[in-house]
C-alpha cells in the first residue's frame, strides 16, 4: 500500500517539476504585451531600486547590463545544457545578458512582457531546470524600462536606463507616470 502511495507521489512530482508555479502563470497573463527583445541590445544602467523597506541613501555604486543577440553556437551550447523539459523553449529568441559584475549572465528568452531567464552552462548557478521568470516594462521614455523578478510579486521593481545617469527630472517623471514606484520607497544607483 505505501509502495502505491510512493510511487504516485513521486509521479506527481516529476510531472510538476517542469510546469510553471500558480505565481508565474499569473505574471504571464498579467504582463501579455510584446516586447521584443531586440529593444534591449546594447547597454542598460540599474540606476534606481524601488521596494517597501530599502535604505534609501544614493551610492555611486553602479551596475550595467550588456545585452546581445546570441548565436548559434550559444544557442546549441544551451541546448546541450538544458535537456529537460522546460516551460520555455531556446529557440524564442534567446539573447545574452551579461551583468557588469560578471556573476550572472545568461539567456533571456520571449517576445512579450514576460521573460524566462537561465543561466549559462558555465556559470555557478546552472542547474538543468532551474530558470527564473523576469517582466520588463516599457515606460513612456525609450531610454528606461522598469525591470523585476516575477518571484518578487512587484514588492522590488528596478529601473533601467541607457544613460549611465539620467537627471533627477527624468527619473520623477518615470516615477509620476507609475503609480506603483509613488508607493515605494527609491534608491539610486550610478549617483
Amino acid at each position: 500500500m505505501y509502495s502505491l502511495w510512493f510511487i504516485i507521489c513521486g509521479f506527481l512530482f516529476i510531472q510538476c517539476s517542469f510546469c510553471l508555479s500558480e505565481l508565474e502563470e499569473r505574471c504571464i497573463k498579467d504582463y501579455p504585451k510584446n516586447f521584443e527583445n531586440e529593444f534591449l541590445v546594447g547597454t542598460w544602467y540599474h540606476v534606481v531600486t524601488f521596494s517597501l523597506f530599502i535604505n534609501p541613501l544614493p551610492t555611486s555604486q553602479c551596475f550595467y547590463y550588456q545585452v546581445s543577440k546570441t548565436n548559434q553556437t550559444e544557442r546549441d551550447r544551451y541546448k546541450d545544457a538544458y535537456t529537460l523539459d522546460n516551460p520555455y523553449s531556446l529557440d524564442d529568441n534567446p539573447y545574452h545578458v551579461v551583468r557588469s559584475t560578471e556573476d550572472h549572465f545568461g539567456v533571456i528568452m520571449g517576445n512579450k512582457q514576460t521573460k524566462f531567464y537561465v543561466f549559462d552552462p558555465k556559470s555557478f548557478y546552472f542547474k538543468k531546470d532551474l530558470y527564473k521568470v523576469h517582466i520588463f516594462e516599457r515606460t513612456k521614455f525609450d531610454e528606461f524600462i522598469i525591470y523585476h523578478e516575477c518571484n518578487m510579486r512587484g514588492h522590488t521593481k528596478y529601473l533601467w536606463s541607457r544613460k549611465r545617469q539620467p537627471t533627477n527630472e527624468e527619473v520623477k517623471a518615470i516615477i509620476d507616470s507609475d503609480p506603483d514606484l509613488k508607493n515605494k520607497v527609491a534608491k539610486r544607483f550610478c549617483f
